[in-house]
C-alpha cells in the first residue's frame, strides 16, 4: 500500500481559520444570557469549589463550581418561557434548591448553606468539569473499579479503556500508545514525561491520590504539544479532617494519608512491593512466569498553604525506584540462557502557585526531575555472546507561566513552557545489542549489527538539551456551538529545525436532545529523543543535531447520541527517526568508512481508523453497568521506499466488560477483550544476516521487505472478579486467562516471560 507524501495532506491554514471565524459568528448569534451568584458559609465566609447545577424543568441545561472567591457565573441562551432551578452543593454544607421564573442579565444571587459536617466513606462530589473536546474524564471512583482488573489494583493507567488506545508488550502494560504516539504525562499541570512507570507495568504514582484522570485521545488544545496526553490530578483537602487508606494485593502494598485545615493541609502515599517477597516462598524452576518477581516502591507528597481566598501555594513530590533482574533458560537459541536485570529511579520535586479573581486566572509552575536507567545484559558462561552494560543519567528542570481570561462566556489562554535538560550523561559498554528495549516488538538484529557494534561497542556521551514553546488558544461558547482554537510556537534547541509553528481548531455542537456532534483538526511535533531504553535511542541521541522534529497531522469527528457515540479519524505522522546505512560511505572495495550508518529523519506512517462505543450505566433495574466497543484501524509506515504494516497495529479490536450488583455487598465483573495479533519480523537467518552482498540497496532492501511480514494470531482475554464491599473495607479476588503467549512481558531471543495462562488475584482495601 502506498503512502500519502507529506505535502498530501496539509491542514489549510486559511481554511482552519475561516472556520473559526465563521462558526463563531453563528455560535454569538443567538441570544444568552450569564447568570451569576455567590456562595457562602454562615460565617458570610465564600466557598470554594461548590458544585452548581442549572436545571430547565428535568433537564440538566449546564454545571460549574465556583472560584477561589466563591462566584460563579452561568452563560445559558433565552430560555425565558422556561422556569430555572439552582441545585447547590458543598461536601460539608446542606444542599439547597433556588427557584427563578424571572431573570435578565442582570441577575444576581447570594446563596447562603448551613454547615453540616457529614462523613464520606465511600462517595467522591465533585464539581462539573468543564472538558475540552475529545476529553475522557476518569474520576478517582471510577479509577478504583477499573483497575480492580489489572494486575495492580492501585494503577490509574488501567482504567483507560478507549477504543484505538493498544498496549505494548503485554495486555496488562501500562505503555499505551495511540495512533502511534506515545501520550505525554502531566502531574497537576506539570510534564512528568513519557511512561513514568515501573517496567511500563503501572503508573509510578498510585490511583489512592488521583482524584481525576483527563485522557486526551484524539486531539488536544494549544496547550499540549502532542495530541494524545494524559493528565492526573490530585486533590487538595482544605478543610478536611484526617483520612487514610491501605490497599494490599499479590503483587504491592499501598497506604495513604491525607489531612487539612483551613489554610494547609498534606497528603502522602507509600508503596512497596510484595511478590519479590512472596516468590522467595517457592521453588520456581522455569522460564515462564506471568510476572518477574519485581523490586520496587515509591513515595508521593503533598503540601499546601492557602494563605487568602484567591491564592494558593502548592509543593509536591515524589521518589520512586525499581529492580528487577531474572535468567532466562536454555534454549535452541541460546543454550546457555541469559542474565539480565534493569532499574530505574526518579526524585521529582514541584512548586506552583494558583492565583484566582472572578476574571482571571494565573498559574505558574517550576519542577526537577532527576531520572536514571541501568540495564544489564550477559549470556550465562561465556565471553563472546551478548554483553550490555548501560547505564544513563539526566537532570531538568521543566515549568512555565498561563494566564486565563474569562469574559462572557468565553475563554482565552495564553502560557508558555520550558524544558531544560542541563546534564545528560550516557556511558555505555556492548556487544552484540540490538539497541531495542527488552520488551521490544521485535528481537531480530538491525542488518547492519557488525557495524554498529564497531561504532557503539563503547560509547559516552554528556550534553544539554533545551526546548520550550508558547501557545494562545480561544474558546468560544455559544447557544449551539462551541468553538475553540489555537496557535502553538515550539523551540527544539538540539534538532536540525529549531521552531516549528502548529495550529489546532475544533467545534462542537449539539444537535439536539443528547446528540452531540465534535470535529477536531490540528498539527503536532516532538522530540524524537526519549527513554534511553525505547528502540535506538542511543543512536538517536548521538544524532540528535541530525534530525528533525517529528510532525504529526491528525483529523477526527466523534458523533454521540445517548450510549453510543461513533468516531473516524485520520493521521499521518513524517519525519520519524530511521537507522540505516549511507551506501555513498564505502570504499573501492565495498568496505565501510566513517558515517556509514546514519541516522535519518524520513520514515512516515499513516492511519486511517473508526469506532463504534456503547457505554450505559444502572442497566436492569439498575443493577448492571456495561460498556462495550469495537474499533477498526489501518496503519501503514514507510521507511526507505518500502512499504511495511506498523509493529503495534491490531486492525480489529472488541472490548466489553459488564459489573453486575447482586446485593449492596456482592458484585461480579468480568472483561472480555479480542484484538488481531501484532505484526512481527520472522527470525533472520544466519546467512541472511553474514552475506557477502550485504552491503547494496538490493540486500537492504529485501531485509526491509521481511520487516513485520508476518501477524500473529488474534490475541483474547477473559478477567473474571468478585468484589466484596463492606463499606469501610473492600475485598476482591479474580483471574485473568490469556490464550496464547504472542505478547510478553519480557521477549528475548534466549527465551520468553509471558504473561499467559491463568493468572489469580487477591486484594482488600480499608478506609479509615
Amino acid at each position: 500500500m502506498r503512502l500519502l507524501d507529506s505535502t498530501s495532506w496539509t491542514l489549510p491554514r486559511w481554511a482552519l481559520i475561516l472556520l473559526i471565524l465563521i462558526t463563531a459568528e453563528i455560535g454569538f448569534s443567538a441570544s444568552t444570557l450569564t447568570l451569576r451568584g455567590s456562595v457562602t458559609d454562615s460565617d458570610n465566609e465564600s466557598i470554594v469549589g461548590a458544585s452548581i447545577i442549572l436545571y430547565a424543568g428535568d433537564s440538566l441545561i449546564t454545571g460549574q463550581a465556583t472560584d477561589l472567591e466563591g462566584l460563579f457565573a452561568l452563560k445559558i441562551s433565552d430560555i425565558s418561557s422556561e422556569a430555572l432551578t439552582f441545585r447547590i452543593s458543598a461536601v460539608g454544607f446542606l444542599s439547597r434548591q433556588l427557584s427563578i421564573n424571572d431573570f435578565n442579565n442582570d441577575w444576581f444571587a447570594s446563596t447562603t448553606l448551613e454547615r453540616k459536617p457529614v462523613r464520606l466513606d465511600a462517595i467522591n462530589v465533585s464539581p462539573v468539569r468543564v472538558r475540552s473536546i475529545s476529553t475522557f474524564s476518569i474520576s478517582q471512583n471510577k479509577i478504583r473499579s477499573a483497575s480492580r482488573y489489572s494486575l495492580v489494583p492501585t494503577n490509574p493507567v488501567s482504567a483507560i479503556v478507549q477504543p484505538q488506545v493498544v498496549r505494548q508488550g503485554s495486555i496488562h502494560s501500562s505503555k499505551i500508545r495511540v495512533s502511534g504516539t506515545s501520550p505525554k504525562y502531566y502531574l497537576n499541570d506539570i510534564d512528568i514525561g513519557q511512561d513514568p512507570a515501573h517496567y511500563g507495568m503501572f503508573l509510578i504514582v498510585p490511583g489512592s491520590v488521583i482524584e481525576n484522570l483527563d485522557f486526551h485521545a484524539k486531539g488536544t488544545p494549544a496547550k499540549f504539544g502532542l495530541p494524545t496526553v494524559v493528565e492526573l490530578e490530585t486533590p487538595q483537602p482544605f478543610g478536611q479532617s484526617p483520612t487514610g487508606e491501605i490497599n494490599l494485593s499479590a503483587v504491592e502494598a499501598t497506604g495513604a494519608w491525607q489531612v487539612g485545615g483551613d489554610h494547609t493541609y498534606a497528603l502522602a502515599t507509600l508503596r512497596k512491593s510484595v511478590l519479590d517477597k512472596l516468590i522467595k516462598q517457592f521453588e520456581m524452576q522455569t522460564d515462564r512466569r506471568t510476572i518477574p518477581p519485581v523490586n520496587f516502591q515509591d513515595v508521593f507528597l503533598s503540601t499546601g498553604w492557602m494563605p487568602s481566598k484567591n491564592l494558593r501555594i502548592l509543593f509536591e513530590q515524589y521518589h520512586s525506584r525499581d529492580y528487577l533482574a531474572y535468567s532466562t533458560a536454555s534454549t535452541n537459541l541460546n543454550p546457555n540462557g541469559i542474565k539480565t536485570s534493569q532499574s530505574t529511579s526518579q526524585q521529582y520535586y514541584s512548586l506552583r502557585l494558583l492565583a484566582a479573581s472572578q476574571n482571571l486566572m494565573l498559574k505558574m509552575r517550576g519542577a526537577y526531575n532527576r531520572i536514571g536507567e541501568f540495564y544489564y545484559a550477559k549470556v550465562n558462561g561465556s565471553e563472546n555472546g551478548l554483553n550490555i552494560d548501560l547505564e544513563a543519567n539526566r537532570q531538568l528542570a521543566v515549568g512555565g507561566a498561563e494566564v486565563t481570561l474569562f469574559a462572557e462566556g468565553a475563554e482565552v489562554v495564553l502560557g508558555q513552557e520550558f524544558h531544560f535538560l542541563f546534564d545528560r550523561r550516557i556511558d555505555m559498554n556492548q556487544r552484540g545489542w540490538n539497541f531495542m528495549a527488552p520488551d521490544a516488538t521485535s528481537d531480530n538484529p538491525h542488518p547492519y549489527k557488525f557495524e554498529l557494534n564497531q561504532i557503539y561497542d563503547d560509547f559516552h556521551l554528556q550534553d544539554a538539551e533545551t526546548d520550550g514553546a508558547g501557545y494562545l488558544s480561544i474558546k468560544l461558547p455559544g447557544h449551539r456551538f462551541e468553538i475553540e482554537g489555537g496557535i502553538r510556537l515550539q523551540y527544539f534547541g538540539r534538532l536540525a529545525e529549531n521552531w516549528k509553528t502548529l495550529y489546532r481548531g475544533s467545534i462542537a455542537t449539539q444537535l439536539g436532545g443528547n446528540t452531540r456532534l465534535e470535529l477536531f483538526a490540528g498539527t503536532f511535533a516532538e522530540n524524537p529523543s526519549g527513554n534511553i531504553l525505547e528502540s535506538y535511542q542511543i543512536i538517536i541521541h548521538d544524532n540528535l543535531h541530525r534530525l528533525l522534529p517529528i510532525e504529526s497531522r491528525l483529523a477526527s469527528l466523534k458523533l454521540s447520541f445517548g450510549p453510543v457515540t461513533l468516531g473516524i479519524f485520520g493521521k499521518q505522522t513524517n519525519y520519524l527517526p530511521v537507522t540505516g546505512p549511507n551506501f555513498e560511505k564505502l570504499d573501492e572495495n565495498s568496505q565501510p568508512l566513517d558515517g556509514f550508518i546514519t541516522v535519518r529523519s524520513e520514515g512516515k506512517i499513516k492511519f486511517v481508523g473508526g469506532d463504534i462505543a456503547f457505554k450505559a450505566e444502572d442497566l436492569l433495574l439498575s443493577n448492571l453497568n456495561l460498556n462495550a466497543y469495537y474499533s477498526f484501524s489501518q496503519a501503514d509506515k514507510k521507511v526507505e521506499s518500502i512499504d511495511i504494516p506498523y509493529e503495534l497495529n491490531a486492525p480489529h479490536t472488541f472490548y466489553t466488560r459488564t459489573d453486575y450488583r447482586l446485593s449492596k455487598v456482592v458484585t461480579i465483573g468480568s472483561v472480555l477483550s479480542f484484538r488481531s495479533g501484532y505484526a512481527y519480523t520472522p527470525n533472520y537467518s544466519a546467512e541472511l544476516l553474514s552475506s557477502h552482498e550485504r552491503m547494496n540497496e538490493t540486500y537492504y532492501n529485501s531485509v526491509l521487505s521481511r520487516e513485520n511480514s508476518l501477524r500473529f494470531s488474534s490475541h483474547v482475554s477473559l478477567d473474571l472478579r468478585l468484589k466484596l464491599d463492606f463499606g469501610r473495607t473492600e475485598m476482591f479476588v479474580g483471574v485473568s486467562n490469556i490464550t496464547n503467549e504472542d505478547n510478553p512481558i519480557i521477549n528475548s531471543s534466549s527465551g520468553y516471560i509471558y504473561d499467559s495462562g491463568l493468572l489469580p488475584g487477591i486484594g482488600f482495601t480499608h478506609t479509615f
